[in-house]
């Protein structure tokens, strides 16, 4: 379970506990991979423990999610919902509505850097730090880069390529609102 906490549009603390299966067994394999194996699982959290800790963490502000549709589902089966849930995939393909649509991908054309998590970077929880492998907390990370760029993106304008797309919308970041089309206009 990880989550980040972003001011002012920049990450400064993540949250990540790892937490015991009940229901399910990780596979030996893909603990190696992502280099849990050295995790005892008596250093697991138990699940209501880390959602309690999460709620704590997030403190009723906004969630931000990459495909936040697959995250609502899990934390639905286990009775947890969020005030505001924000997915920054769709968000993000206001700036690139062409694929992939890849956190990953999205990262390396945004041309964000990060391969690891800052060294200031605070964390909550269990530091993923120790392993080769990135793993949720990391995700976390890289959809809050990637969210603040949009933003940004977005504050400046749409940028040409979405106005190719959708020529019906004029030339989004450069036309003034008197000058997008009539009927933009009159459904705002």
């Amino acid at each position: 379970v990880a989550a980040v906490l972003v001011e002012e549009g920049q990450p400064v603390a993540g949250f990540n506990y790892y937490t015991r299966t009940q229901n399910v067994t990780l596979s030996e394999s893909l603990r190696v991979r992502m280099g849990w194996e050295t995790i005892d699982d008596l250093a697991r959290s138990d699940l209501p423990t880390a959602l309690t800790n999460l709620a704590a963490f997030i403190g009723g502000r906004t969630v931000l999610a990459w495909n936040a549709h697959f995250e609502e589902q899990f934390f639905d089966r286990v009775g947890v919902r969020f005030d505001h849930l924000v997915d920054s995939m769709p968000v993000t393909m206001l700036v690139l509505p062409r694929g992939p649509h890849r956190l990953t991908h999205v990262v390396d054309r945004l041309g964000l850097t990060a391969d690891e998590l800052p060294a200031e970077f605070s964390i909550e929880g269990h530091d993923p730090r120790q392993f080769a492998a990135h793993d949720a907390l990391f995700d976390c990370y890289l959809t809050a880069l990637v969210h603040s760029r949009v933003v940004a993106e977005l504050n400046r304008g749409l940028g040409t390529e979405i106005a190719t797309l959708l020529p019906e919308l004029g030339q989004m970041g450069s036309d003034s609102p008197r000058s997008a089309p009539q009927r933009l206009r009159e459904s705002s």
